[in-house]
């Protein structure tokens, strides 16, 4: 064996056992931790290390740069679970997730700004939408970048079997006339009954966020503001396609008089 590829072997295995001394740290007890995060809503402490975390966080360094004395912060909107996972891929480089929790570690990623990982998510997602997560793919992306231009096409190109999760999909107003319009000028053979039905349900939730659950707010507050909600759509979709029970129905549960349409 010549110098150079020896070399290399003791490279790679100095690497190695690096990660793990490193990561060996994480776990115990005696290992100079000088640092305490808090997380979840009980607040459990977690201990670590300034220099790991500004090594690996561009978050941290900008946050011990500012404040070197900083011995500790609170994150009660990460639970205990995910915090565990991420500071396991700060310090050793490896991470598990899957379907459920996926979302919030891509969350706490941009957040921290672990770019290796948040693009490894991103790139997992890319080759993964699905009908059951594109709508949330579609919203949690940042806009104009490729994953939301893939989720959105995804969006328009099954948007018929996608329209029993419209109510669910938690999408801005902005974000479902955008849709809604595309996929209209796409397929205008759309089931217009079932889709107007759906988005009366998806504005009904909006409003639910926007009104806060008191009496003040009657029932003339709340059709003043389904009526900003919904009224885009239907300038977009061609209501005139209706039958008459159909319309009187979703007259109905809307509660506005035959003016608004």
């Amino acid at each position: 064996m010549n110098l150079n590829n020896l070399n290399n072997l003791n490279k790679i295995k100095h690497h190695f056992q690096l990660i793990n001394s490193i990561y060996s740290l994480r776990n115990s007890s005696n290992s100079f931790q000088n640092f305490t995060i808090l997380t979840g809503k009980n607040l459990i402490k977690i201990y670590s290390h300034k220099l790991i975390l500004s090594c690996r966080s561009s978050y941290f360094y900008q946050i011990f740069k500012q404040n070197p004395s900083l011995n500790e912060i609170s994150f009660p909107e990460i639970n205990e679970t995910i915090m565990n996972l991420i500071l396991d891929y700060i310090y050793k480089g490896e991470i598990d997730f899957n379907e459920r929790n996926v979302f919030k570690i891509w969350n706490i990623s941009q957040k921290f700004e672990l770019n290796d990982l948040s693009n490894s998510i991103q790139t997992y997602l890319e080759s993964n939408i699905q009908l059951s997560n594109v709508f949330k793919i579609f919203r949690k992306s940042k806009s104009n970048s490729k994953l939301n231009h893939q989720s959105f096409d995804f969006i328009i190109q099954n948007f018929e079997k996608l329209i029993p999760f419209i109510s669910k999909s938690k999408l801005s107003e902005e974000q479902m006339k955008e849709i809604v319009e595309k996929s209209f000028i796409n397929n205008q053979n759309l089931q217009i009954f079932s889709l107007l039905n759906e988005l009366t349900n998806w504005a009904e939730l909006i409003q639910q966020k926007i009104l806060p659950k008191n009496p003040k707010f009657d029932k003339k507050a709340k059709i003043i503001l389904m009526k900003k909600i919904i009224k885009p759509f239907f300038k977009i979709l061609p209501i005139n396609l209706l039958n008459e029970k159909e319309f009187y129905q979703l007259q109905s549960k809307i509660g506005f008089n035959q003016n608004f349409f």
